[in-house]
């Protein structure tokens, strides 16, 4: 649960970057907490990210993928 509320902090101070975003919803993940996961990833593949970001949505599928999405 601290893992959470660190990446939650993350998220909250740079919400522009999905790196913190898709840390947290693997710590989400790890905390057998999916529907917040999966929303979470759900917000991820709908934002439109910078380019250097491009990888950010296959790894939100990938992380969708391990929780049934």
């Amino acid at each position: 649960d601290e893992a959470i509320v660190q990446w939650q902090q993350v998220v909250r101070t740079a919400p522009l970057d999905p790196t913190g975003h898709l840390d947290l919803a693997e710590a989400l993940i790890k905390a057998d907490k999916k529907e917040e996961a999966r929303a979470v990833l759900e917000s991820v593949l709908a934002t439109e990210w910078e380019a250097r970001f491009d990888k950010a949505k296959q790894r939100a599928r990938t992380l969708l993928g391990r929780i049934g999405g």
